[in-house]
């Protein structure tokens, strides 16, 4: 027998062994680039609760949504408020479409120390995603520097796709309020600075973890929102650092898997 006739199958064994794991690096890497992107998508579905609060804690501006508010018998706290956004939907800034029910609960002005505020969801979908969890903010007075903060506990939180995957969240953030306050009425000159952590199930099935390292800067006035800071998620062994960027309003993000970078566009849902 021919030497070559005795290489051939190892030759071919290796080449297929290359070739595999190169396929499984490539789809882990692609795994956790998701990953990283669906944790911006639940960060900020979960934020733009508060906004549609502040839009329409006050009555119904719009006629879509179609806002209830209970108040008790000396107004105007504590309040109980229903923004109903329908089985149709309603398109809010930017493209959204939002449907079923925000209930908020709120003890007083946000911006007063000690105030909660309690965000439950019936049924509730942005762009087809759905949403659920129990998010819940506490006005804690101001800080050191005289700025108003806020601690943010998000609890059962979860996000379906439209695909049927799932990814969950329970967080423990602090908001600090450091641009924006000497206009209260005005939600979109508004900048808060967030620390905190984070952790859930990604949509692979895996557990993960995050810690913002640097403070996020959450820019109202941008339609992205996410400007500025750094988060490192941990999952599987692997390590992923989010950067932001220096604050400029765009959906660009550097991300670093396990050493390696690479400049990621994050969709807004």
């Amino acid at each position: 027998m021919k030497l070559s006739n005795l290489l051939l199958p190892v030759i071919l064994f290796v080449a297929f062994t290359l070739v595999f794991q190169s396929c499984k690096k490539d789809n882990n890497e692609k795994d956790l680039v998701q990953t990283s992107e669906d944790y911006a998508d639940a960060q900020e579905l979960f934020n733009d609760l508060s906004l549609q609060a502040n839009l329409y804690e006050n009555g119904d501006k719009t006629g879509c949504p179609v806002v209830t508010i209970t108040f008790p018998e000396s107004p105007p706290f504590p309040r109980h408020i229903v923004i109903d956004f329908g089985e149709e939907g309603c398109e809010g800034p930017h493209g959204r479409i939002r449907t079923g029910k925000i209930i908020v609960d709120q003890t007083d002005f946000y911006f007063n120390e000690g105030s909660v505020r309690t965000f439950t969801l019936d049924d509730f979908y942005v762009n087809d995603f759905h949403v659920e969890g129990i998010r819940e903010v506490t006005c804690n007075g101001r800080n050191a520097d005289s700025l108003i903060q806020h601690s943010i506990v998000v609890t059962e939180g979860k996000v379906t796709f439209p695909d049927g995957r799932v990814i969950t969240r329970e967080a423990s953030r602090t908001r600090v309020w450091f641009e924006g306050e000497d206009t209260p009425w005005n939600f979109y000159d508004d900048k808060y600075r967030i620390t905190g952590t984070a952790s859930g199930i990604n949509r692979f099935g895996d557990n993960y973890e995050s810690e913002i390292t640097e403070p996020i800067i959450f820019d109202m006035s941008c339609i992205y929102r996410l400007v500025q800071g750094v988060v490192t998620i941990t999952t599987e062994g692997h390590t992923i650092i989010i950067d932001y960027g220096d604050g400029t309003c765009d959906n660009i993000a550097i991300v670093t898997i396990d050493g390696e970078e690479r400049t990621i566009h994050f969709r807004r849902r």
